[in-house]
C-alpha cells in the first residue's frame, strides 16, 4: 500500500508504515504461537510508538517488553499495564521510577547485582507496591547477566528473601544471532540449554521459576519449538528489516522512508534522507522499487548510482532502511498507510526517552 502513496503531499523525510504487512506480521506472529502454552511479550524498543504497540497488544499478547524506564513510563501513560523491564537500572531515580510505576501497572523488573535487588525492594515498600524479579542470565552476548551458579543462587535468594519483590523467574538474551550465522539454529538451542539448566539449578535449590523470557525475532521459530522458554521478547518481528527477511520468518517489511530527489548529475540522484532519519546499522538503504543500494550516505544526503537517467527533482523515491529501531527514534512522527491509502500520523512518543 506504501507505493500507492508516493505521490502524496507529505513532508519528506517521511516515516512510512505499510499496515496491511504490519497487521499481517501480527497476526502470523499469533499464529506461530497458538496452541502453545507460550505468550509473547513484544519489545516495543522497536517503533517506540503507544500506538503501534496497543495493535499488538490486541492479539492476545501478554504484554510489552522495555529497554528503558522512560519506555515504560511512557505505555503506562498510554494505558498499557503490563511492562517488563529488560535492563538493569542503578540509579536511585530509575528505581523510584520504576516503583512509581508499579501504582498504575504490573511492573517487571530484570536484575543481575545484588546491590539493585537491594534498592528494588527499599522502593517498592516505600510506595507499597510490590515488584516482579527476572534474574538475567548471561547466554553468550557478554553484556548484563549472570553465569555462575554461586551468583544465580544468590541473586535468587537474595529476591526471595526481600519484602515486596517477587522471584518470577529467569531471563536470557542473545540478540546477536541475526541471520549472517550459518549456525544460527544451533546456536540458538545452545542458548535455550543454558537457560533450562538454570532452571534445573533454581529447582534443586526450592526456588519456582514461573518465566522464563528471552529470544527475539531471529530465534523466534526456534523458541516456539523449545520447551524451556515461556515468554518471547520479539519485537522487529512487526516491522521487520532486510536481513531477517532472509531467516524465511512469516513476517515482511513493513517500514519505509519516502524521501525526494533533490539533485542528478549523470547517472546520480541524491535524495534528502541521510543519517539523520534513516538507521544504517546493518547497511546503506536500498530504493524498494528498483532495489538499488545506497553508494554513500550522509546526515542530510543518500546518494544513489542509477543507470541510464536519474528520476526527475522532486521524485519521491521509497527508501528501505537496514535498522528499524534506530529509524524510528529518528522520527517524531510515522505515517500508517491503510489498505484504503489512507494515511494516519502517529507520534513516536518514546523517541529519546532512553533515560
Amino acid at each position: 500500500m506504501i507505493r500507492r502513496v508516493m505521490a502524496a503531499d507529505l513532508p519528506t523525510p517521511a516515516l512510512l508504515v505499510d499496515e496491511e504487512i504490519f497487521e499481517a506480521n501480527i497476526a502470523a506472529a499469533s499464529a506461530l504461537l497458538r496452541g502453545t502454552a507460550k505468550t509473547l511479550r513484544p519489545h516495543v524498543k522497536t517503533h517506540r510508538t503507544p500506538a503501534l504497540a496497543r495493535r499488538q497488544l490486541a492479539e492476545a499478547v501478554i504484554g510489552v517488553t522495555c529497554a528503558t524506564v522512560g519506555e515504560m513510563e511512557v505505555m503506562a501513560d498510554a494505558g498499557i499495564t503490563d511492562l517488563l523491564l529488560a535492563n538493569e537500572v542503578a540509579s536511585t531515580d530509575k528505581v523510584q521510577r520504576i516503583a512509581a510505576l508499579a501504582r498504575r501497572a504490573r511492573v517487571t523488573v530484570a536484575v543481575d547485582d545484588l546491590a539493585q535487588i537491594d534498592a528494588l525492594s527499599a522502593a517498592a515498600q516505600a510506595f507499597s507496591v510490590h515488584l516482579d524479579v527476572l534474574v538475567d542470565v548471561d547466554v553468550g552476548l557478554r553484556r548484563c547477566g549472570l553465569t555462575g551458579e554461586r551468583q544465580l543462587l544468590e541473586a535468587a535468594a537474595a529476591v526471595e528473601r526481600m519484602p515486596a519483590l517477587r522471584l518470577a523467574g529467569i531471563m536470557g538474551y542473545e540478540g546477536r544471532l541475526r541471520a549472517s550465522l550459518p549456525d544460527r539454529h544451533e546456536k540458538a538451542k545452545s542458548v535455550f540449554r543454558t537457560l533450562a539448566e538454570v532452571c534445573r539449578l533454581l529447582a534443586v535449590a526450592g526456588y519456582g521459576v514461573d518465566v522464563v523470557s528471552g529470544a527475539g525475532t531471529s530465534t523466534l521459530l526456534e523458541a516456539v519449538a523449545d520447551p524451556t522458554i515461556t515468554e518471547i521478547q520479539a519485537g522487529t518481528y512487526a516491522l521487520m528489516e532486510p536481513d531477517l527477511e532472509g531467516l524465511h520468518l512469516p513476517f515482511r517489511c513493513a517500514v519505509a522512508v519516502a524521501a525526494t530527489v533533490i539533485s542528478r548529475s549523470g547517472c546520480r540522484a541524491v535524495v534528502d534522507a541521510g543519517r539523520k532519519t534513516l538507521g544504517c546499522e546493518y547497511g546503506l538503504p536500498l530504493t524498494i522499487e528498483e532495489g538499488r543500494v545506497a553508494v554513500s550516505i550522509s546526515e542530510e544526503h543518500t546518494v544513489f548510482e542509477w543507470p541510464g537517467t536519474p528520476p526527475p527533482l522532486g521524485t519521491i523515491v521509497l527508501l528501505r532502511p537496514s535498522q528499524v529501531r534506530t529509524t524510528f527514534n529518528l522520527h517524531d512522527r510515522a505515517w500508517v498507510v491503510g489498505r484504503d491509502a489512507s494515511i494516519r500520523e502517529v507520534a513516536v512518543e518514546a523517541r529519546g526517552r532512553s533515560q
